[in-house]
């Protein structure tokens, strides 16, 4: 394991991608300091938009050194359920939308007619609809404002102060450290019901809820039984931290057939009978990945 931590460390401080991001987090924190009312960068390619938080540690710096945020693995998930004969054309699905980006790439790729983003913090919110609206999708795409999980009602969202992916609902006060919001929270069936959205007409659920994808999925029983794929972050640590790595494990066991680990090189589909053994990799550290998952 020890060996293991080191070359994942190696491997990312002599990678030139990770040293451009750090020179664009250096300088998108020296554009703050020169003059705190700037918040927004935008960045245009093409006839794509995109807006970026100024003060974010994550996604910023990675799209303005790359040029867009994973946008490879959406074309990867997209190419694993049209390999597994999943129809596409219907409704795009991003619950944790963050700014929107997923969703952005999602509708430019001319695979789904509509789209679905689902987003509990103000400040992601305005971004999710700005980029929406930059890119003439306001139409194509409904716009949540309100985490997910597998009951209604009302939790606190935790709020990162440098990593705007990464605010997390928590069931009870978070550390006095970090500041929380009191967010509104409803299962994804409900949402799916609300705005008119059949089951079957969804081609492909992505979930990033920072530990909380257990109980998205725990809610969202009419999506599973109709066979739609999801693609989930997977962070053993966070989802045990949160309560919620052994209800993601039994859904995953029970009602999905393969997974296969996108931050592997070969793509190969693995039996859900071996996701417990998969998940001790990660034990006790930070790495993640995402995950697809075939249904049954």
């Amino acid at each position: 394991m020890l060996i293991h931590r080191l070359r994942r460390a190696s491997q990312i401080f002599t990678s030139p991608t990770y040293r451009r991001v750090l020179i664009c987090r250096l300088l998108c924190h020296l554009l703050h300091r020169l003059n705190p009312s700037l918040r927004y960068l935008g960045m245009t390619a093409g006839d794509e938009t995109t807006f970026l938080h100024l003060r974010d540690n994550v996604v910023t710096p990675y799209t303005v050194a790359v040029g867009d945020f994973a946008r490879g693995d959406l074309l990867r998930v997209i190419a694993l359920c049209e390999g597994i004969g999943s129809p596409m054309g219907g409704t795009f699905l991003d619950i944790g939308g963050n700014i929107g980006t997923t969703t952005l790439y999602a509708m430019r790729s001319g695979k789904f007619n509509r789209g679905l983003c689902v987003e509990p913090e103000p400040e992601n919110l305005r971004l999710v609809r700005l980029n929406m609206e930059a890119n003439g999708l306001a139409d194509q795409v409904v716009v949540r404002a309100n985490a997910v999980s597998n009951k209604r009602g009302v939790m606190q969202l935790a709020l990162s102060r440098s990593n705007f992916g990464d605010h997390r609902v928590v069931s009870t006060k978070a550390k006095a450290a970090q500041a929380t919001i009191d967010v509104q929270v409803e299962t994804l069936d409900d949402i799916l019901k609300a705005e008119n959205i059949a089951p079957e007409g969804v081609s492909l659920v992505w979930v990033d809820t920072q530990g909380h994808e257990g109980f998205v999925m725990s809610g969202a029983k009419t999506l599973i039984a109709k066979r739609v794929p999801f693609c989930i972050e997977f962070w053993p640590q966070i989802l045990k931290e949160t309560r919620g790595f052994e209800l993601l494990l039994e859904i995953i066991e029970r009602d999905f057939e393969k997974f296969v680990d996108l931050g592997a090189g070969d793509g190969s589909a693995r039996p859900t009978s071996e996701i417990r053994a998969f998940a001790e990799r990660f034990d006790g550290t930070m790495y993640h990945t995402d995950l697809f998952l075939v249904p049954r």
